[in-house]
């Protein structure tokens, strides 16, 4: 009779589900309200929620039978980025049908797709069995859009023409808080001539984390930046000094190709050429003004000593 019984149980175990198609969505949002199942486009850089939702029966409530016990049925929900898993979770429930949640996902321009797996455990009440293997989701694409440099020097953008903006050697101020959509940038710096042909004498450049910002001290960059470890070509003598004037060794003059480059999707730059005025030292915006001497000292309003008067 046992013998019997058992396989009376092994055979229910072996009798395949009822052909069925599950239906699998994956759904998106910023803010983990209102998910849509539509493609998206950001700027810079993103997180997104993902939700994942199962039926075994859409829009009717079955379960697929026989099994065993409380919560018989294992759901494993998989996100997967052009094709390459990312993340997964598993539910076991009462019921064929679950919820799963993939919260601020960083998300890059792709295509994001899901996928679930259904089991249910077997009338022996021992181990489970697949009912679905993989049903696949809806794709959700994402795109970014182009970070765009941008930027000024001292207050002048870059001309159109190619013609130098002349600056101060005692401080040159770069303002690149205008790039839009970037995630990272670089300033470089190369020594060129007028006609901005490099001399490769003098060319360091840095790449920066974040979003860009106005007020650089393009001086100060250019002694931190133009000796190791930081990446630089040209005259060793010249590691770790500002940006100077004066003659180049073909005897034209001096000027520097300066550009701020974002990469996200794709290297683009922004380029102007300045010339250096070493006789003009601009302090920094916010420099403590010099006291003044006391021959040029103010002294209107003040109250001055009596001269001494003569005794009579």
């Amino acid at each position: 009779m046992l013998k019997s019984m058992l396989a009376v149980l092994v055979l229910l175990a072996a009798i395949p589900s009822v052909s069925h198609a599950g239906t699998v969505r994956l759904l998106q949002s910023a803010t983990q309200t209102n998910y849509s199942t539509g493609s998206f486009i950001y700027c810079g850089s993103a997180t997104r929620n993902f939700q994942v939702q199962y039926w075994y029966c859409p829009g009717t409530n079955c379960d697929p039978t026989p099994t065993c016990g409380n919560n018989p049925y294992r759901m494993t929900a998989e996100l997967y980025f052009n094709g390459t898993l990312i993340s997964s979770m598993e539910y076991q429930a009462s019921s064929a049908w679950g919820n799963f949640f993939f919260p601020n996902i960083n998300v890059q321009p792709g295509t994001y797709t899901a996928k679930v797996t259904l089991r249910k455990r077997n009338p022996s009440c021992i181990n489970f069995s697949t009912v679905e293997g993989v049903v696949s989701s809806n794709s959700i694409g994402v795109s970014a859009i182009p970070a765009t440099p941008d930027f000024n020097i001292d207050g002048i953008p870059p001309t159109a023409d190619g013609s130098p903006i002349p600056v101060c050697a005692g401080y040159i101020q770069l303002n690149a808080g205008a790039t839009t959509c970037e995630n990272r940038y670089t300033v470089m710096v190369e020594e060129s001539n007028r006609w901005w042909s490099r001399t490769y004498q003098y060319e360091w450049w840095k790449e920066f984390t974040g979003q860009a910002p106005n007020g650089l001290n393009l001086q100060e960059l250019s002694i931190d930046y133009s000796k190791p470890p930081h990446p630089y070509t040209g005259d060793p003598n010249r590691q770790g000094s500002t940006l100077i004037d004066g003659t180049l060794a073909t005897g034209e003059q001096r000027y520097y190709r300066v550009s701020v480059c974002t990469e996200e999707p794709s290297w683009v730059c922004k380029n102007a050429l300045i010339q250096v005025d070493g006789t003009c030292l601009t302090e920094p915006p916010g420099s403590p003004e010099p006291p003044p001497r006391d021959e040029e000292r103010d002294v209107s309003g003040e109250e001055l000593p009596l001269e001494p008067q003569p005794l009579r």
